[in-house]
């Protein structure tokens, strides 16, 4: 290390350490035997200051800065020893598609093996063609300036590395050769740099995109559901996309003035109900965009009754509080059906007449139409968005409808919303969620992914890793369970489902002589 050296939280350079070891010498080889006997360091010793080092010469945002780290000397002691031990195990680890940080590795070497690619991209002449992706990964390690995250980094890079080589032995992804006879070759990479090669089609695109979803324990889908449904609450950029353009769908279907809706009209000649009529043959990809958001818009519109001359009583839908309400006739062979409620309406008293709607309506559409008030002062009929109280359109209330709909009759096998509910620290919180989930990395479900040697549980070594045995069967469990203020014996259980854990935790078998 180097004397001068920016110091860390403790203000000593390594230069201090050099001339006063024989004072202090000794504490700092107990420090470090220490870390490496127990297991643990103290938080001072970790501890770091933060500096922002300027990447332009005018730096106007966070991105113009580096932060680099200044850490202690007893911890750059500490780091540095792992990464010599760390060091002799990267050449095993670590995939030949990484170039930096390994011994004997050259990363010139990846980049003509870049530039003889991007050859091969010129000098191809057969279909499909070829591309290339470039990933700039602006964090190139946990902690700048730590000797320790340059190799913390490559570790964490190489997960995508054999993610890639997966999809290729299951033929999602198709790499690419220079010739003939010369390996496959899907990725590169240097520093904090990653290229990806493959066939330019559309499932390669695809796959390459969903390939770092994989790295989640649960399917993207269900960590996209609400919160309250089981999932994280993630949104897809694809549903908010379709909740915006729905915006414009609205404005549309609403009749709204304004340059740009008067321009959509001119060229697409749409007039009356736009939310029924057919998709255009001959249309700008935007303009399909939006109507294929008709079915997501279809969803929460509906008429507000005013002079009834404008909706089609069997087809478009005006009961408010039903959605999706559409009134049938009591006989579709009556003849003279009306289709629009101005014949159904007295004019003079502004109400219904009550005898034409039970001739023409079954049952339930004349009660409901029934229950419709006529509006005292003349006004033309109105399209409204029932989804929310206000009848107003948001896009909030759209990305809502666009979601899978979670039955309301069921009844979750886990309180979800009582877990996010909890007064409690969040890291608690997403522990009983990933518990409830069966995403807990115990070793039962790392045997699934990947064939590990070990599979005991590491403080009986007597039994598979599994949740059953983590919170249950052990005799360490059963001894902590009943220790407990609840006194609970976990062998009175019937089951030991993940969700049953979790509902244990939840709601605890408090005696009820307790307060």
């Amino acid at each position: 290390m180097q004397d001068l050296k920016a110091p860390g939280p403790d203000d000593f350079p390594v230069i201090f350490y050099k001339q006063m070891w024989p004072t202090v010498g000794d504490d700092v080889v107990r420090a470090v035997t220490s870390f490496f006997h127990l297991g643990a360091m103290p938080k001072d010793v970790n501890s770091s200051l933060i500096v922002l080092i300027p990447k332009t010469s005018n730096p106007s945002t966070v991105n113009h800065y580096r932060p680099i780290s200044l850490c202690n000397v007893v911890y750059k002691v500490i780091s540095k020893l792992l990464v010599s031990k760390l060091k002799t195990l990267l050449d095993k680890i670590i995939s030949p598609a990484q170039s930096t940080f390994i011994p004997n590795r050259w990363i010139a070497k990846n980049q003509v093996i870049v530039q003889e690619v991007l050859h091969s991209f010129k000098t191809r002449k057969t279909k499909p063609g070829l591309m290339a992706v470039k990933l700039d990964l602006q964090k190139a390690g946990l902690r700048q300036g730590d000797p320790l995250s340059s190799y913390l980094f490559i570790l964490g890079q190489e997960v995508l590395s054999r993610l890639l080589d997966h999809e290729l032995r299951c033929r999602n992804i198709d790499g690419i050769k220079t010739s003939i006879g010369g390996p496959t070759i899907t990725h590169v990479m240097y520093m904090d740099d990653i290229i990806l090669f493959s066939k330019a089609s559309n499932k390669n695109a695809v796959n390459l995109e969903r390939d770092g979803k994989f790295l989640a324990w649960k399917s993207w889908e269900k960590l996209c559901l609400p919160k309250g449904a089981g999932g994280l609450g993630f949104k897809k950029t694809k549903d908010i996309n379709n909740a915006l353009l729905a915006k414009l769908a609205w404005m549309i279907a609403s009749n709204r003035e304004s340059l740009c809706m008067t321009i959509l009209r001119a060229k697409y000649k749409f007039k009356g109900d736009w939310l029924r009529s057919d998709l255009t043959k001959v249309a700008s990809p935007i303009w399909r965009a939006i109507e294929s958001t008709k079915s997501l818009v279809a969803k929460g519109a509906c008429y507000l009754v005013g002079d009834d001359t404008s909706i089609n009583i069997w087809n478009d839908p005006w009961v408010p509080w039903l959605q999706g309400f559409i009134s049938k006739p009591k006989s579709p062979t009556l003849p003279n059906l009306p289709t629009q409620g101005s014949s159904l309406i007295n004019h003079d008293l502004h109400c219904w007449k009550p005898h034409i709607i039970n001739e023409v309506f079954e049952p339930q559409s004349a009660q409901a139409v029934l229950s419709i008030p006529n509006p005292i002062t003349p006004r033309v009929d109105k399209l409204c968005w029932i989804l929310e109280s206000k009848g107003v359109f948001t896009v909030k209330s759209a990305y809502k409808a666009s979601l899978p709909q979670v039955p309301t009759h069921s009844t979750p096998l886990v309180d979800w919303k009582k877990i996010w509910k909890l007064n409690t620290l969040q890291r608690i919180k997403l522990f009983l969620w990933r518990l409830g989930s069966n995403v807990l990395p115990t070793k039962e479900n790392i045997l699934r992914w990947l064939d590990i040697p070990d599979t005991l549980y590491v403080l009986c070594k007597k039994e598979l890793e599994s949740l059953h045995h983590l919170f249950f069967k052990c005799n360490i469990a059963r001894d902590l369970w009943f220790a407990a203020c609840w006194g609970f014996k976990v062998e009175h259980s019937l089951t030991t489902s993940p969700e049953f854990f979790t509902n244990l935790v939840l709601n605890p078998p408090i005696a009820s002589s307790q307060t």
